[in-house]
């Protein structure tokens, strides 16, 4: 019943899709143009994706965390992806405000820049003056219609996926699009309510109240060496009253880039000591809050007086308690050196798209770790060594979480933004004294790394075996309840019977449709029921098309498999 199961879900999305027809044929010029029948380079994709517009832009970005379904250097050209979007005209911008409060701009307002800070696919940002108080602020707007065509963009991608399931086989790899396209209706339907936007600007404030002291050596961390002033974790203060769903209301921040190196030399601000509060900053989101900033790029990070601003916090990523453990577990076999240890952290992490080789994940896991056992933690580059473990991950028939795949490409958009600011701090080093300090003991990759010998890991493992033995025990039940752990059995021959019961069952289904529709038509046309065409019921003539079309898909099946 799969196929007549995938044939009802195209002829549902094809009643349902009334707009994309004229979508379609600018989508067909837009590839016709790049020329992709000619072959596919990841800059292409990435020009290709930038002018089919932002729903298609938003998907590259989404795909270039998805190490498991594309090469390493498509991921990285898509990370870069932006689209490259005119700003609205002054009068487009004071059109939707009014819209959203139903009432004068100025009711609001006292003032607004017309000259836009920032212009991008969903919104763009301007500078302007609260009515009451007289607050700076920054008034983030949405571009109108970019709803509607970003869901009629959605119904187009589905309509494509269903349409080809219908004439091929579902696979792993159809599967993976199918939730890229969840993922990327859910990050759609997240970005066009500028509701979650205000919520995790108000979240983010909470999570990382008092961050820097609790990070940091010694208390608190002078970033300014003249002033001897503190630094400060904060994001944009978020003003609700005057927010909507296609408004948000925000303070204005008025900083420093974090990349602007010349404009922090005349703050006098000391780089080393703002790097590593930058940096254990990024690492409490990720391992104490759970709730990190997945676009950590040096234009959503400024610093103000005494404070690290960060803003844009329209795309974050969660990370609840067990996986945050299971990344801590992860940092630790990596700096042991421990492919066992690596290898049960990423299976419990991970869902099979396939069949998983043990022996062949465990070479794999030992050939990263081999190419990086002779270095020392401070030399170990954190942005080659994710690299290399989701390319690894993409071979081998696994499958990790959204938000780990997020977190990995955040930590390496991280990691270029520290080496900008202070190339000799090492982002792996000060993960491991955060741990240190903050989370467990036995969590520091120095003291695992650089501190013990070979012969003593081997004898704290042997030594450790027996306790670890309930963990994975508990372990292997929970991917089992997760679906992520199956006993395969392989008896010769069965693949092939049970296609042929698939097809056979199939063509039944099809064939009784087939003939209900023939004789309910027959019982219909031997009444007068209205609507009729040349004195026959019309439904009846529809009923008599469906049995014969579907007698034709029928026959052409089985003459094609000669059956």
């Amino acid at each position: 019943m799969t196929h007549f199961a995938n044939l009802l879900t195209m002829a549902r999305l094809t009643v349902q899709d009334k707009t994309s027809g004229h979508r379609a044929h600018e989508i067909v010029h837009i590839l016709h143009k790049h020329q992709l029948s000619k072959g596919l380079s990841p800059q292409k994709l990435k020009g290709t994706l930038e002018d089919l517009g932002p729903t298609f832009v938003k998907m590259g970005q989404i795909l270039s965390t998805r190490s498991d379904m594309l090469p390493r250097e498509y991921c990285t050209e898509l990370a870069t992806l932006h689209a490259h979007v005119a700003p609205l005209d002054f009068s487009q911008v004071i059109a939707v405000i009014e819209e959203a409060y139903g009432d004068s701009w100025q009711s609001v307002f006292s003032q607004i820049n017309k000259q836009p800070l920032g212009s991008a696919s969903i919104a763009q940002v301007h500078k302007a003056s609260l009515r009451h108080g007289g607050q700076v602020v920054a008034v983030k707007i949405q571009r109108p219609g970019i709803a509607k065509k970003m869901a009629e963009d959605l119904m187009l991608m589905r309509h494509v996926l269903a349409t080809y399931e219908v004439f091929k086989e579902q696979g792993a790899t159809l599967q993976i699009f199918s939730e890229v396209i969840n993922e990327l209706e859910k990050t759609a339907a997240d970005e066009l309510d500028f509701g979650v936007e205000l919520n995790n600007l108000v979240e983010f404030r909470q999570c990382n109240t008092n961050a820097v002291i609790a990070g940091a050596a010694g208390g608190t961390v002078a970033v300014s060496a003249g002033s001897g002033d503190t630094a400060r974790i904060t994001c944009p203060t978020v003003y609700p009253q005057y927010s909507k769903h296609s408004i948000l209301v925000m303070e204005f921040i008025d900083g420093i880039l974090i990349d602007d190196l010349d404009g922090l030399a005349g703050t006098n601000c000391d780089l080393g000591q703002l790097s590593t509060v930058l940096t254990h900053n990024y690492v409490h989101q990720i391992l104490s809050s759970g709730f990190f900033h997945a676009d950590p790029h040096a234009g959503n990070i400024l610093v103000r007086n005494d404070a690290l601003v960060w803003i844009d916090l329209g795309m974050t990523g969660r990370l609840n308690a067990s996986e945050r453990a299971l990344c801590q577990e992860l940092f630790v076999g990596i700096a042991a050196g421990s492919s066992e240890r690596v290898k049960t952290a990423l299976l419990t992490l991970s869902s099979t798209t396939g069949p998983v080789s043990h022996p062949q994940l465990l070479a794999a896991i030992d050939g990263i770790l081999a190419h990086y056992a002779s270095r020392s933690l401070g030399e170990l580059n954190l942005s080659a060594a994710l690299t290399d473990l989701l390319e690894m991950i993409r071979t081998q028939n696994l499958k990790v979480p959204a938000a780990f795949t997020l977190l990995a490409r955040g930590l390496i958009t991280f990691e270029g933004v520290i080496q900008v600011i202070n190339p000799s701090l090492n982002v792996v080093a000060v993960i491991g004294e955060y741990a240190k300090t903050n989370l467990r003991d036995d969590f520091s990759l120095s003291k695992i790394k650089e501190n013990v010998e070979k012969a003593s890991l081997t004898a704290l493992d042997a030594s450790e075996a027996a306790l670890r033995l309930p963990r994975q025990t508990s372990e292997l039940l929970t991917m089992a309840s997760r679906g992520q752990l199956e006993a395969t059995f392989n008896v010769k021959g069965l693949d092939d019977v049970k296609k042929s019961m698939a097809r056979l069952i199939n063509r039944l289904a099809l064939s009784l449709i087939s003939a209900a529709l023939f004789i309910g038509s027959s019982i219909l046309c031997a009444t007068d029921m209205n609507p009729q065409a040349f004195n026959v019921p019309l439904l009846g003539i529809l009923g008599y098309m469906g049995a014969f079309m579907l007698s034709i898909w029928v026959i052409v099946g089985i003459i094609r498999n000669k059956s």
